[in-house]
């Protein structure tokens, strides 16, 4: 019995010494992300002024801000820049071709610091959806370990189509989305993620115009009610298959493709 005693002070020594040490490492762990979080706003703060400083200045006064050492690397002042309007296609690359892990990061600071990027998007991702980025900066892009900037990088239009097809065998949700969303997705592409697990890639598929319209009566009997109304917005969809949806279980479907049906004048 004496030893059954021991036996149990023992455990009961090793479980209060496990909670302690597990309160001790949840401790240090809140300590380092409130510390990480100081650092980020009292760095954010310090860009405040010449974050707002670039919504006035042309492109040769943002060139200038990238020349000065001071702000060339920082975080906000470059997502700044790659907002701005008036950045070209050269500055875009300049900024590309930085080799700091955290462009391709999200990151947060002050509602100042961020200006415009409230959802505190990556700098590379905010390149990659400017409308003045060229192809060969996409291209660079390609590279990034990051899959929110590849899928950035898919979707635009200007992005070559070797690029999107050398991605079209990965699996990742991230990767479909960019390629579903680009104007100029080849049919192929698409026709491998007409059977995706992931109903926001297949209603990608059903709306896009390049899809084949052989899918089409495949994705208007999809699960997701989602993807069959996407099949309504596709531009090849017969009268007969637009009837179809105008009947379909879901309000949301047939609303929308009796909406299509009155604009077609069918």
């Amino acid at each position: 019995m004496e030893k059954i005693l021991d036996a149990h002070k023992t455990t009961d020594g090793l479980l209060r010494a496990v909670q302690v040490w597990g309160t001790i490492t949840l401790s240090f762990i809140l300590l380092i992300y409130l510390l990480s979080a100081l650092h980020c706003e009292d760095s954010s703060v310090r860009s405040e002024a010449q974050v707002t400083r670039v919504s006035n200045l042309d492109a040769n006064g943002l060139n200038g801000l990238l020349d000065d050492q001071k702000w060339s690397d920082d975080l906000y002042v470059l997502a700044a820049i790659a907002q701005s309007p008036l950045a070209t296609a050269e500055i875009l690359d300049r900024i590309s071709r930085k080799n700091d892990p955290r462009l391709h990061q999200k990151f947060f600071g002050t509602v100042t610091a961020m200006g415009k990027n409230s959802k505190g998007l990556a700098v590379m991702r905010l390149v990659a959806l400017h409308p003045n980025v060229s192809q060969a900066t996409l291209e660079r892009l390609a590279q990034s370990k990051d899959e929110y900037v590849i899928m950035n990088v898919l979707s635009n239009p200007k992005t070559p189509e070797h690029i999107l097809r050398a991605f079209g065998d990965i699996d990742s949700y991230l990767i479909d989305w960019g390629i579903v969303e680009n104007p100029k997705a080849p049919p192929e592409l698409l026709r491998k993620r007409a059977l995706s697990k992931n109903e926001y890639t297949r209603a990608g598929v059903a709306a896009h115009h390049n899809t084949p319209v052989d899918l089409l009566p495949l994705l208007a009997h999809d699960n997701a009610w989602a993807v069959r109304r996407s099949v309504a917005f596709h531009p090849g969809t017969t009268h007969t298959l637009l009837e179809q949806l105008a009947q379909d279980s879901d309000q949301r479907v047939r609303d929308f493709a009796e909406l299509q049906l009155k604009k077609r004048h069918f």
